[in-house]
């Protein structure tokens, strides 16, 4: 393996070992109970380097902060909103409805897999970036299903800062450095961009059994827009404790389960953790990262219309104090000309605010 193999393995294991030293720091200062809820921010990491493999390409980086906010008020500012949605077959109000909202600011980074050549492979997946921000709507009806509407808008192109967020990172670690100027020449044109999603989960069936619990949790969405637009539908099975306090881990979208829903009310006990494995399919129509721009002409591959996710992970929180979640997924191919799946992992932190 090269020098820049073994830094990025480095690399991984510093954000990981980084990650868990401040949850575990967090974990010893904390009074013995929980107290009144409050807001949530959720840091998330997505990453081929996360994985000792070593690769460095096609999705090879994915950061979102999120805010939830605690449970809503019925008078809240949102609930004009919420009424609107209602008049639609979804966020239907009832007796046992908890609604909550969620702020993110993300950014993604797609690369080919020599991205150092000046001139990239026109058979491979073009330079690009997306940064956006955005916000969702999320209603949990009797504890056992989890509406998200999600609006996120945002930049595709130089503007995303993609080109700038990847040499910040390989130079902090250290990785030998070539002139990117002339290969993210070659990038997605500037392109203001919308993806609008509804999505939905249900609790199916939970069991306990040996002071252990478990659950499986189907999901089904439509996410519509000129970034990307694609049905998706998948299941994840846990087992562990504490599993009525989310739907799983937040992830970047596109992505099996995906908010940062967290009800502390539901708590039995201030520990818990689970370890998960499962799968999302997805028809996606449009793909910009792959599909080029919208209105001018520029680099494309053409894409896969079906692509699926295999992931597997593990959870451990403590009350709504904190909570961390590592994720491992295999992505199935996105383009004709694709070599390989991809592999990468993600590593989240979120805490009481």
């Amino acid at each position: 393996m090269g020098g820049n193999g073994r830094r990025k393995i480095e690399t991984s294991c510093r954000v990981a070992a980084g990650l868990a030293m401040i949850g575990l720091a967090a974990l010893t200062a904390l009074p013995d109970r929980a107290v009144a809820e409050n807001g949530r921010i959720t840091i998330i990491e997505e990453n081929d380097a996360l994985l000792p493999s070593g690769t460095d390409r096609h999705y090879t980086q994915g950061a979102l902060l999120t805010y939830l906010s605690p449970k809503l008020a019925t008078d809240d500012a949102t609930a004009g909103l919420y009424a609107a949605l209602s008049t639609l077959p979804i966020m239907q109000p009832g007796v046992d409805v908890q609604r909550r909202f969620d702020i993110v600011f993300g950014q993604s980074i797609f690369t080919p897999t020599k991205y150092h050549q000046p001139v990239p492979d026109p058979t491979d997946r073009p330079f690009a970036g997306w940064l956006y921000t955005g916000g969702s709507l999320l209603q949990e009806t009797h504890g056992n299903m989890l509406e998200n509407f999600e609006v996120l808008a945002g930049v595709v192109g130089p503007d995303s800062l993609a080109r700038q967020a990847q040499e910040l990172v390989h130079t902090a670690a250290g990785f030998s450095q070539p002139d990117l100027d002339k290969a993210w020449s070659h990038q997605l044109k500037n392109e203001p961009g919308v993806m609008i999603t509804y999505d939905r989960r249900w609790k199916i069936w939970q069991s306990s059994f040996f002071g252990m619990q478990t659950d499986v949790i189907p999901e089904a969405g439509i996410t519509a827009g000129n970034v990307m637009t694609y049905a998706d539908a998948g299941v994840q099975a846990r087992i562990g404790q504490n599993l009525g306090v989310d739907y799983g881990v937040a992830r970047v979208r596109p992505s099996l389960s995906g908010t940062s829903w967290f009800d502390a009310s539901r708590l039995d006990g201030p520990w818990g953790w689970y370890l998960f494995a499962g799968v999302q399919g997805r028809a996606v129509a449009r793909n910009i990262f792959l599909d080029g721009n919208t209105f001018v002409d520029s680099p494309s591959v053409k894409k896969n219309i079906l692509v699926g996710d295999f992931t597997a992970g593990a959870s451990i929180f403590y009350a709504d104090w904190v909570k961390l979640d590592f994720t491992f997924t295999e992505r199935t191919k996105e383009f004709t000309t694709q070599q390989s799946m991809d592999r990468f992992g993600a590593a989240s932190l979120s805490f009481r605010f």
